[in-house]
């Protein structure tokens, strides 16, 4: 069955407050051929065929996808994290699952029901991550790593590619797709500024100076400076700190209960094993009581022996 049609079910999403990624790549079809490329190792040039169908709203309130675009038979669903969330593929599997029920409410709702399968863009899912917090060698995060049941083959499993794109990063990303490169400097520069600077505008300003100054993002970032500045000021950094130390304090508790449960079981182990080695101290004294009452009947009988032996000896009966 031929690919269904996604032309007029969707709409940009402009509902919430774009971030410079979203800016970078969430309209230009141009710049996200390049992203697709550098991710995927290919090499297409029209970018007329890809069809950018970011949802406008999702099935949670509050939750937002940055990207998604239909190209080649691939739906492909793009996230860029500077805090890791290890929900993200629960998230995706509501962001796939509504495009595919616009899909099949597009076509015809009936079709779900028919004898024919209906052919279906394959979706594939990416965080492009550029937080501060080192995560080793972790490239993949899996729906059943939120699993309660693990099993090892898992009916249902969503895979999420993990790239970091954090400056001085080595990957086919930041080396093929020049945009994504010089967005890395862009963000490696404003965090260094704000490190330098107390006050956030002059730490901005600053920094997108810097990057025009040496041709990154030069163009965007003269065009679309004031919204840029808006953007960062709007992120309320001390909010997501204290998000952050909440997830901290709950993880805090649990491991404390963790450590908890660990000594009281602990303790009880020992307990145990002193009751055990007081009943073998108690026993070993029985028996060495006992030892030493037998010693002392073999010391009597051996005395009674002897003095048998001696008045046998007295009235010339021994031999």
């Amino acid at each position: 069955m031929k690919l269904l049609n996604l032309h007029k079910a969707f709409k940009t999403n402009r509902n919430y407050k774009d971030s410079v990624f979203r800016m970078l790549f969430g309209s230009d079809q141009k710049a996200l051929l390049s992203l697709y490329n550098a991710v995927n190792g290919t090499s297409y040039n029209d970018p007329s065929q890809l069809e950018i169908n970011t949802l406008e709203d999702a099935i949670c309130a509050g939750m937002h996808n940055d990207v998604s675009f239909v190209f080649h038979d691939v739906v492909n669903l793009y996230e860029h994290q500077s805090t890791l969330n290890p929900n993200m593929p629960l998230r995706d599997l509501f962001y796939v699952s509504d495009l595919l029920k616009i899909m099949i409410h597009n076509a015809g709702e009936e079709k779900i029901y028919g004898k024919t399968g209906i052919t279906i863009p394959t979706p594939r899912f990416v965080i492009f991550y550029n937080g501060t917090e080192h995560h080793g060698d972790l490239t993949e995060i899996r729906l059943s790593d939120l699993f309660g049941n693990k099993e090892e083959h898992p009916q249902l499993e969503l895979t999420v590619h993990l790239i970091n794109i954090n400056e001085g990063e080595e990957n086919q990303v930041l080396k093929n797709c020049r945009l994504m490169r010089e967005y890395s400097v862009f963000v490696g520069t404003v965090r260094r500024y704000m490190q330098l600077y107390h006050d956030r505008d002059q730490a901005i300003g600053a920094a997108i100076d810097e990057c025009i100054n040496n041709g990154i993002l030069e163009r965007f970032l003269k065009k679309e400076r004031a919204k840029v500045v808006s953007v960062l000021y709007d992120y309320d950094e001390k909010k997501v700190r204290e998000w952050q130390m909440k997830e901290l304090e709950e993880e805090k508790k649990v491991l404390k209960a963790e450590i908890d449960s660990a000594r009281a079981e602990r303790d009880r182990a020992l307990a145990e094993k002193d009751s055990a080695l007081a009943e073998k101290d108690s026993a070993l004294a029985e028996k060495d009581s006992a030892l030493a009452e037998k010693d002392s009947a073999l010391a009597e009988k051996d005395a009674l022996i002897h003095s048998l032996q001696e008045k046998l000896k007295a009235a010339g009966l021994s031999s």
